[in-house]
């Protein structure tokens, strides 16, 4: 565009051509300015994104003296939640915890063992425009016993992290985005499935759910992510916005992450994850080896452009009534 403009002007004069010159040099600043500033932005997102999963992982404390080798027991969950709860607030959202209690599938189980119990974390970031029109996106932030779950799914909790701070700063948003972190995946999705019936009670309009799980792992180096059960719309959705990244994307037919919930009542959802079908999955998939340093972070920066270009697109589009 710059070249174009360049082209269109047509000076005779010496002067005319050291204001040309001057017009050049200025537009060439100005690309090298925008590249340094996205390049700074990238930088700052991986290490807030790296900073995340090493307190996630027990790297670095999680609050003062309070170190997770895992997220699983009730009281790793517990710290896990207090976690995510502090965070957002200090960023300026209206942050809610959503508590819930499910019964085992024989009612009668429940006397001998506990019932499922946990707390889902969640924000909205309201439109900036009248509409009832709601956009979810979230991850899981449990893990598997024993694992310090750094792949699955800290990298999901740090992407969609990144992503509610952008939908935060953004100047228009055509649409309300429910930014919401799930408890207990790895039991049989049991977190999103309560939520997922929480919206349902409460009546309101979601345009889609999207889920992010398993987003740090590309060994071959191709940078693919994979699109779990999209429906016909959200795979356009997406395609377009890797067009201009230049994300390769494969659909699958995965359904046993949290996107699997809002689907089973109706909503049209989708998952973004690594190859996991497509085998260029991590290695350490439920187990102790899962740690922070075996995360491709630029791989998970690169899903997390993915993810946002898709969500600035939603908030772009007007409801359609």
């Amino acid at each position: 565009m710059f070249w174009s403009i360049t082209k269109l002007i047509q000076i005779p004069s010496n002067t005319g051509k050291m204001a040309l010159i001057v017009l050049n040099l200025f537009i060439s600043a100005q690309q090298v300015n925008a590249q340094q500033s996205d390049s700074f932005l990238e930088e700052e997102v991986t290490r807030a994104q790296r900073q995340m999963i090493q307190k996630l992982t027990g790297v670095e404390a999680i609050r003062e003296e309070v170190y997770l080798s895992a997220r699983s027991t009730p009281e790793e969950r517990r710290e896990v939640a207090g976690f995510l709860y502090r965070s957002l607030e200090k960023d300026g959202f209206t942050v809610q915890k959503h508590h819930y209690k499910v019964s085992n599938k024989i009612p009668l189980l429940d006397l001998f063992f506990n019932p499922f119990m946990g707390t889902n974390v969640y924000t909205i970031v309201p439109a900036t425009v009248p509409t009832d029109e709601y956009v979810l996106l979230g991850a899981h932030y449990d893990s598997e016993p024993g694992s310090p779950g750094a792949n699955d799914n800290a990298t999901g909790v740090s992407l969609v992290y990144q992503v509610a701070l952008q939908l935060r700063d953004a100047a228009y948003r055509g649409k309300h985005f429910i930014i919401v972190f799930f408890d207990q995946e790895e039991d049989n999705l049991v977190g999103s499935k309560a939520f997922a019936r929480k919206i349902m009670k409460e009546g309101k309009h979601i345009h889609s759910a999207h889920t992010a799980d398993m987003l740090g792992w590309d060994a071959d180096q191709d940078g693919a992510i994979e699109l779990e059960y999209p429906t016909r719309e959200l795979k356009a959705l997406y395609h377009r916005a890797a067009q201009g990244l230049g994300i390769p994307l494969h659909e699958t037919q995965v359904t046993s992450t949290d996107h699997e919930a809002f689907r089973e009542l109706g909503y049209p959802a989708i998952g973004l994850t690594e190859e996991y079908v497509n085998g260029d999955s991590t290695p350490h998939y439920h187990k102790a080896t899962d740690t922070a340093e075996t995360v491709d972070y630029i791989f998970l920066m690169n899903a997390t452009r993915l993810v946002w270009s898709a969500m600035e697109q939603l908030a772009q589009t007007p409801q359609i009534n």
